[in-house]
C-alpha cells in the first residue's frame, strides 16, 4: 500500500509543472479573439467572484494588460458570442485539448475553439464550457442563468498601429544612439 501512495504521489508531483507552467506565461495568440477593439480571452468555466470551486486570478496576467470586463462591456456581447471562439487555427484542436496550454473545450459542435483557461486559472485541464457560452452564461452578464457557474471572460485593449509604430521608432532611436554611446 505505502509504494502504491509513494507511486501515485510522485505521478502527481511530475505532472504538476505541466499546467503550471502556462499559468504563468502570456496568453497565447491564438486563445484569444479581438472584438470591437479589445481583446477578449474565454478563461474558464466559474466566474472570478468564487462560487464553484474552479475561480480565476488575474496576478500574473494583469502585467499583460488582461482584466476582468465591465459591466456594460460584457452586457454589449451579442448573443452567439460564443461562436465567435471557433476559428481555423484557435488553441483548442477539434474540440478536444490543447496540448500546449492544456486548456480544454468541450465543444459540441467539434470545431476548433479559443479557450483560454490554462493562461488564467491554476488546476490540472482548466476547460471552457461550451454549453455556457453559447446559452449566453457569461459571469457578470445580466442574462447569466446559473451566476455561480458562469463562464468567465476576462479583455484587455489592443494597442493601436500607431501606437506600435510610434514605440518601434523609439526603440530604433535607443538602438541607435546605444550604437553612438558605446562605439
Amino acid at each position: 500500500m505505502r509504494k502504491i501512495f509513494v507511486f501515485v504521489l510522485l505521478v502527481t508531483l511530475l505532472a504538476l509543472p505541466s499546467f503550471a507552467a502556462y499559468y504563468n506565461r502570456p496568453v497565447a495568440s491564438n486563445a484569444d479573439i479581438i472584438w470591437h477593439g479589445l481583446d477578449w480571452a474565454w478563461g474558464g468555466p466559474c466566474p472570478y467572484s468564487g462560487g464553484c470551486y474552479v475561480t480565476g486570478d488575474l496576478s500574473y496576467q494583469s502585467q499583460f494588460g488582461w482584466r476582468l470586463p465591465t459591466s456594460t462591456e460584457i452586457n454589449s456581447i451579442p448573443s452567439n458570442f460564443a461562436s465567435y471562439f471557433l476559428f481555423p487555427g484557435a488553441n483548442v484542436p477539434n474540440g478536444g485539448h490543447d496540448p500546449v496550454s492544456g486548456s480544454d473545450f468541450f465543444v459540441s459542435a467539434g470545431a476548433t475553439g479559443a479557450c483560454a483557461a490554462a493562461y488564467f486559472v491554476a488546476v490540472p485541464s482548466p476547460w471552457c464550457d461550451w454549453n455556457d457560452g453559447a446559452s449566453g452564461n457569461w459571469a457578470g452578464s445580466s442574462t447569466a442563468q446559473h451566476p455561480y457557474y458562469a463562464d468567465q471572460l476576462y479583455v484587455r485593449a489592443v494597442p493601436e498601429p500607431a501606437s506600435l509604430a510610434l514605440l518601434s521608432s523609439g526603440l530604433l532611436g535607443l538602438g541607435a544612439l546605444r550604437r553612438r554611446v558605446f562605439n
